[in-house]
């Protein structure tokens, strides 16, 4: 490949150490990673050309094609263009289809041959549906990949319903030309809807993956959602985010499932809360209907009534339960309010 880069300088001055200097400068980069030493034969270090710039606005190509556009308080270039240090860098990386993603850090690097970018010290990534914060990061543009480390805050908008996902992890993976991201560590999130009136959901997880293309959310071990009044757990989930204002199902929980609901009934009196308890193998959020599908030899506390099925649902604020197949014990009230 033939290789292209330009540096912009206006009114700044490029400064061109001598070799003592180089040497000086060398030693005092040395602290940072990347800085690694050549070797020629017989065991002896093989000096690589530098070139120290400051304040500086730097791009190059391959090919006719962009690689990287950025402006840094300091940059030093290593033989050549093939290997870039840079401080305080705020740039734009550009993947093999020309598809952008802008960045910034406190210190970068950037390897030409396989078009590797490290931002160390507080990194920042995005484009037009993406913005990932966290300590450290790298990006290979040539697949278009972002890894994220410490402190991983994400934000990503759903194309097709408008849907705002915030993600927080210790660890992220994010395929950006699939626009699938995968998250693991204490992965806490909130998905919220587009329409404001429309209740957002929170989860939590060891592992989660969202892939915006076909509107999933898959969650994995330790599982949590939260929903106005109602708390689910399990060990496996997903969220359908297409599916909130159909007569489909929005959110499923799979194994161990408990449910935790607060129900609030009105009453002409005033309004009445109890908490209703659940326990199944499996439960389906149908959101536009406020119900929730309880399956897998369910069962149900709502006060002192035990209730038992092969199918159970359970409607929102209401002491209504659909029972399929039921083996239940009720305790219902007289009207001297004494249980019968």
């Amino acid at each position: 490949l033939t290789s292209f880069f330009s540096i912009y300088l206006g009114n700044e001055y490029v400064f061109f150490l001598s070799l003592n200097l180089a040497i000086a400068g060398y030693s005092f980069f040395a602290d940072f990673d990347g800085f690694d030493k050549g070797k020629g034969q017989l065991g002896k270090e093989k000096k690589k050309a530098r070139s120290f710039f400051k304040k500086i606005k730097y791009y190059s190509l391959s090919d006719a094609i962009p690689q990287l556009d950025l402006v840094a308080d300091e940059l030093i270039l290593v033989d050549g263009n093939s290997e870039i240090t840079f401080f305080s860098p705020v740039g734009v990386s550009y993947g093999t289809d020309g598809r952008e993603l802008k960045f910034s850090g406190k210190l970068g690097r950037y390897t030409q041959k396989d078009q590797l970018l490290t931002i160390s010290k507080g990194a920042h990534l995005y484009n037009e549906s993406t913005d990932l914060k966290c300590v450290n990061a790298t990006y290979l543009a040539a697949n278009e990949t972002a890894i994220c480390e410490e402190d991983v805050v994400s934000k990503s908008v759903s194309p097709r319903t408008g849907d705002k996902l915030d993600v927080n992890a210790d660890y992220l993976k994010s395929e950006l030309n699939k626009q699938i991201t995968t998250y693991k560590g204490n992965v806490k999130g909130k998905v919220t809807r587009k329409r404001k009136y429309e209740y957002p959901i929170n989860f939590k997880a060891d592992q989660a993956q969202v892939n915006l293309v076909s509107s999933i959310v898959n969650l994995n071990d330790n599982v949590s959602l939260k929903q106005q009044g109602v708390t689910a757990t399990s060990r496996r989930g997903e969220i359908y985010l297409e599916n909130y204002n159909k007569k489909l199902k929005y959110f499923v929980l799979s194994d161990d499932v408990v449910v935790r609901e607060k129900v609030i009934v009105q009453e002409p009196e005033g309004p009445r809360e109890f908490l209703r308890r659940a326990l199944s193998e499996r439960l389906e959020g149908v959101t536009s209907e406020e119900i929730l599908v309880l399956t897998g030899y369910p069962k149900v506390y709502q006060m002192d009534d035990v209730i038992r099925g092969n199918r159970i649902i359970l409607r929102r604020d209401s002491e209504l339960v659909e029972v399929e197949d039921a083996n239940t014990l009720f305790y219902m009230n007289n009207k001297d309010g004494n249980k019968k």
